[in-house]
């Protein structure tokens, strides 16, 4: 299977636009810096990161992406420093990339008053009101997915099946983030969703250099 990440982190950089861009929502600054913590500087953090840039820069081309690598997948107050530092440089919301040690992230988000965004599954009630969304993969429907083409006769082996919003597999999601997001950011990301999903705006896959 072959998960179309992009997809999902360019929702995850439209809702990071969205959010440092706010009049609404507290504690946001006037400049327009997002950040994302990654784990390490693999293909996979990296679709994740310029997938997640071209979503906030969709948004408005002057916001600028700050990005920490940990080297480091479970390492929680290295993310923790790591997502500090990013909210001292301007940063108003961060993407966390970095498994068990984006846990820091998060923590760091609630501690500072300031935002981030989960991943790999709902995050959000983690810390309430800060985790504002997450880019979650759905692995469960992924091989329900499978199953069906098994049982529809269309499953071919050797396939390798590409998996992005249409599917459901993987999605932004809001639910249990304390509603501390507007009505308007939740309706627009749903709007890029669904142009994504039908053809009228393609995201570019990542291609490692």
């Amino acid at each position: 299977m072959d998960y179309i990440e992009e997809e999902s982190a360019f929702l995850a950089g439209i809702v990071a636009a969205l959010v440092t861009t706010s009049q609404e929502i507290p504690n946001v600054n006037p400049q327009k810096i997002i950040g994302a913590v990654g784990g390490d500087t693999d293909p996979v953090v990296q679709s994740f990161i310029f997938a997640y840039e071209n979503g906030a820069k969709y948004i408005d081309p002057e916001i600028k992406n700050e990005t920490k690598y940990l080297g480091d997948w479970e390492d929680t107050s290295k993310a923790k420093q790591a997502t500090l530092q990013l909210y001292d440089m301007g940063a108003d919301i961060v993407f966390q990339i970095a498994a068990a040690a984006g846990m820091g992230v998060l923590q760091a988000s609630g501690e500072r008053g300031l935002y981030s965004i989960g991943v790999d599954t709902n995050q959000n009630a983690i810390v309430p009101g800060h985790v504002v969304a997450s880019d979650i993969k759905d692995v469960g429907k992924s091989i329900l997915n499978v199953y069906k083409t098994i049982k529809d006769g269309t499953y071919k082996p050797g396939e390798v099946l590409s998996y992005g919003l249409e599917s459901g597999t993987v999605d932004v999601v809001f639910e249990n983030n304390n509603d501390v997001l507007p009505k308007s950011i939740i309706d627009k990301v749903s709007e890029v969703k669904q142009m994504i999903i039908n053809g009228d705006l393609k995201v570019e896959r990542y291609v490692a250099e």
